[in-house]
């Protein structure tokens, strides 16, 4: 396959993702695919990225790809609460932070810095997301830590900006 091909097919992937992981309320199913997707959107971002920092590229696909196929299989055997948080932060939150210093490291690799401080602050405040819910409990301890829902929010968006621009400059790209 051209790198053309998979930038195009990595770019559709990217951006199906988004609405389809909203769709998995109603559709379940999608839960399984949308990890697969994400899988394809990483890998092609590894290719897009290149020699240009190998080794944090390296870690970024193979965290990237590894948590999309540990987040599908969990979703599949329906998994533990705490384990499908963690293919979710694994899949959707440290990806955008690898990716984002790997553009951040080579302005000249064709996303914008903004772009990648994008993906950096998702990542950021997923960790922290991450690190707050354990110390001050999550969704279901009934009075949780203040910061549990602004650094969730925060993180997600800044993750699905990232991933919608970035989709589109691989789509572009192709």
């Amino acid at each position: 396959m051209s790198s053309n091909n998979l930038f195009r097919i990595g770019g559709i992937a990217g951006i199906l993702s988004i609405p389809l992981v909203f769709a998995a309320g109603a559709v379940p199913v999608l839960f399984v695919i949308v990890p697969l997707l994400l899988a394809v959107f990483h890998f092609a971002l590894y290719r897009f990225f290149g020699d240009k920092s190998p080794s944090l590229n390296l870690s970024a696909v193979v965290i990237g790809v590894g948590g999309s196929i540990f987040l599908a299989l969990v979703l599949f055997m329906n998994g533990a609460d705490t384990l499908i948080g963690i293919g979710f932060a694994v899949a959707f939150i440290l990806p955008p932070a690898l990716f984002g210093l790997v553009a951040y490291q080579n302005g000249d690799a064709g996303f914008s810095r903004t772009l990648a401080i994008i993906g950096i602050v998702a990542g950021v405040f997923g960790i922290l997301n991450a690190v707050v819910g354990a110390v001050g409990g999550g969704w279901t301890n009934p009075n949780p830590h203040p910061l549990v829902l602004p650094t969730y929010f925060v993180s997600v968006l800044a993750a699905v900006v990232w991933t919608i621009w970035s989709a589109i400059i691989l789509f572009r790209k192709a």
